[in-house]
């Protein structure tokens, strides 16, 4: 089971549905669930939901996979939004967030201007801040890895143990 949070208009739901047993999408924006619906349309195990990050519609552990890229610095409690993607993850689940980094010092400073101009932007974090997120709710992190020389991270993490090597 896929979980896509912040999904706009359902391009990873979509996809992941080729493959997903079921695919789901959770966007806080009507006009971005209407157009994903409107993009899906007729296909199955594809769902989309009106929601906040921050209080997932799902039960504890319901997914097995959840995508978060490029809305988490949308969201007002990014610790609370991190804390029920936990939550709705299954033991062993994989989640992975792609967004904004401020470990770039340009995109420090786009965050800085788009924290000015732009009302839904809350912030960009560094890859350190998101680690503690992910620790903080309880997961494991599997790495951070870096695009655009800092500016774009990808984290993965688990739930559950830490693996063990060697």
């Amino acid at each position: 089971m896929f979980l896509d949070v912040g999904c706009g208009s359902g391009a990873a739901v979509r996809r992941a549905a080729t493959v997903a047993g079921r695919s789901v999408g959770v966007d806080l924006s009507p006009g971005m669930i209407t157009r994903a619906r409107e993009l899906s349309a007729g296909r199955d195990a594809i769902e989309f939901v009106e929601a906040d990050s921050e209080a997932l519609p799902f039960g504890d552990g319901e997914f097995t996979v959840i995508l978060c890229t490029t809305s988490f610095h949308h969201y007002p409690e990014p610790a609370a939004a991190m804390a029920e993607m936990a939550r709705v993850l299954a033991a062993g689940g994989r989640l992975v967030i792609g967004d904004g980094c401020t470990d770039n010092r340009f995109a420090w400073l786009v965050n800085l201007v788009l924290r000015a101009v732009q009302r839904s932007h809350v912030s960009f974090y560094s890859s350190e801040r998101m680690g503690q997120f992910v620790r903080g709710a309880g997961l494991t992190l599997d790495r951070i890895g870096m695009l655009w020389e800092g500016g774009y991270m990808i984290c993965s993490a688990h739930k559950g143990e830490p693996e063990l090597t060697g």
